[in-house]
This record gives structure tokens, sequence and C-alpha cells, in this order.
């Protein structure tokens, strides 16, 4: 299971970095199909991400908010918060790209605070700079 879920996600990235978003799409596809059956949740939230970073790549925003915004719950359940605000702060900024930039501020301002509260000072600055 292990060496073909690595093979499946190599090649969507390959794939991805090549610009062949769609073929990268089929792969990470059949990996989320293969940790579904045999693997774990963290490794499906690993596979959703790099779908969604595709999608990015294709403009299609609204898909990849959607899984960023599912996979946060998944890491704030699991009390990480570092990849929790992580992935809340990129579906947030994906409002931006569907021109709906006021929706952004609420999950924002939360990004903010959480990496107020981690001493994330880096992160820290580039969400204020979001947030204007």
């Amino acid at each position: 299971y292990k060496y073909q879920k690595q093979s499946l996600d190599r090649l969507g990235w390959l794939y991805h970095n090549m610009g062949n978003q769609q073929l990268a799409i089929d792969y990470f596809e059949k990996a989320l199909d293969l940790v579904r059956k045999k693997g774990s949740k963290r490794d499906e939230i690993d596979i959703k991400n790099s779908l969604a970073n595709t999608f990015v790549a294709l403009g299609r925003y609204a898909e990849a908010q959607k899984i960023y915004f599912e996979t946060s719950q998944y890491f704030k359940q699991q009390n990480n918060l570092g990849n929790y605000a992580y992935n809340l702060s990129v579906g947030a900024n994906l409002y931006r790209r569907l021109n709906q930039n006021e929706k952004a501020e609420k999950p924002l301002l939360e990004v903010y605070q959480i990496q107020k509260d981690l001493k994330d000072d880096w992160s820290l600055l580039t969400t204020a700079r979001y947030l204007g």
C-alpha cells in the first residue's frame, strides 16, 4: 500500500509540476481512492490538499477552497493548530480570487489569533498583510 500510494502521489506531483493538471488530478484521485480503502485519515487529508493545489492551478478556486476548509477541520479536531491555521488561511485567501473579499475577514482573524497564540511571527505578518 505505502509504495503504491507514494507512486501515485509522486506521479500526481510530477504532472502538476509539468503543467499537465488533468493528468495530475487523475493520479491524485487514484491515490485518494487507494487511501480511502487502505490508508489513514491523515493520508487522505494529504492527498486532498494535493488535489486542491491542482485545482488552484486550474483556476477552480471554489473546489480548492472547499477542500482546504474541509481539511482544516481535520487538523482542528487533531488539535494541530499550525496546520489548521495554514489550511484555513489558504482557503480564506481564495475568497480574493473569487472576488468575495468580505468573506475572508472572519477566517483570517481566526488565523491571526492562532498564529499570535503560537508565536508564529512570520505567518502572523503575512496574515496581517492580508487583513490590511
